[in-house]
């Protein structure tokens, strides 16, 4: 019995030292290439896309559609894009 105490004693004290001298695993954090308010353009080769960055969400962005259609009864259509499958993302410059 007392052979199973230390045993279990033994092992308390592995998993404390074990604890404080590993380091915590941490998500990865994505950088995006490109910032909310930026005008890109996405290209998935053949197809691209014109936008206006509104919100990124790790490797996904969210267009701007623009104004929202006062006379439509159905909310704004969202689409979000992913940028790990983007072959080239262009960075326009605001227009004036």
């Amino acid at each position: 019995m007392t052979t199973v105490r230390a045993l279990v004693l033994f092992l308390v004290l592995v998993g404390v030292v074990a604890g404080s001298v590993i380091p915590p695993v941490q998500g990865q954090t994505a950088i995006a290439p490109v910032q909310i308010g930026q005008r890109v353009t996405l290209s998935y080769g053949e197809r691209t896309i014109d936008c206006t960055i509104a919100e990124t969400r790790g490797a996904f962005v969210r267009c701007d559609s623009g104004k929202p259609d006062p006379f439509s009864r159905f909310p704004a259509y969202v689409t979000w894009y992913n940028l790990a499958l983007v072959e080239h993302v262009s960075i326009r410059e605001a227009q004036r």
